[in-house]
């Protein structure tokens, strides 16, 4: 007789047959900055139009029903997402903690380009998106002003902190500045956005005008003991 299982054979084990990978649960704050996360990523690549619930949800392999269970609508969404981009300037804005304030400026300018060369899409297009977004009297365009307003108020103060200890004159008109920084780094945004992604960026005019900027504000020159902590 054929013995084709005897002999001590060693036979194939059995294996386990492999489930379905199953979608990862994630918590609900984190599904929200996942969706915030989609949004803000949309938004610079298509508009906030293009931004749909549904394109946002398919990016990260969910129903349009998942995601109204985290945001009631897509206005709820795009705000959180200006909020998240707003969050992101003033992070940048309170990125030195150099204490005479002229050097700060100028230190928080120096720094505006690598914040936007490090992360186009997710900073620097969806947040001119929000800057030119068709004005109206909705929700989503009044959340827009007060978080613009939040980034005003915050160069404001650094302004009149700099009046007050003598490192900016006195008669500065700290709106009038806030202005004039604003329009400098807008410039480098749109200027960045343009040329970057194709290596014709250069930073040599953008450089030149913040300095002719905070020349045109400056105070008294830093004390010698601000200056060797400073050097530390």
């Amino acid at each position: 007789m054929d013995d084709r299982m005897g002999g001590g054979a060693d036979l194939p084990i059995p294996t386990a047959t492999a489930k379905p990978h199953k979608r990862e649960r994630l918590g609900r704050e984190e599904r929200r900055r996942q969706l915030i996360d989609a949004a803000v990523r949309l938004i610079g690549d298509s508009g906030l139009r293009g931004t749909t619930m549904s394109r946002i949800s398919a990016e990260l392999g969910l129903s349009e029903m998942a995601a109204y269970r985290h945001f009631t609508s897509k206005e709820e969404l795009l705000m959180e997402a200006n909020t998240y981009v707003i969050e992101r300037i003033l992070a940048w804005l309170g990125s030195s903690s150099n204490a005479w304030i002229m050097d700060r400026l100028r230190e928080i300018g120096e720094s505006h380009l690598e914040m936007l060369s490090a992360d186009l899409e997710m900073f620097t297009s969806p947040y001119l998106q929000f800057l030119t977004m068709t004005q109206d009297e909705g929700p989503l365009h009044q959340h827009v002003i007060a978080n613009n307003l939040r980034m005003k108020d915050t160069i404001e103060a650094l302004i009149r902190e700099g009046i007050a200890q003598g490192s900016i004159r006195a008669d500065v008109d700290p709106f009038v500045f806030m202005h004039e920084f604003v329009s400098w780094f807008l410039a480098e945004d749109i200027h960045c956005l343009a040329d970057l992604r194709d290596g014709t960026f250069s930073r040599t005019s953008h450089s030149r005008m913040l300095e002719l900027i905070l020349a045109d504000v400056a105070g008294e020159p830093a004390p010698a003991d601000a200056q060797a902590s400073e050097g530390e």
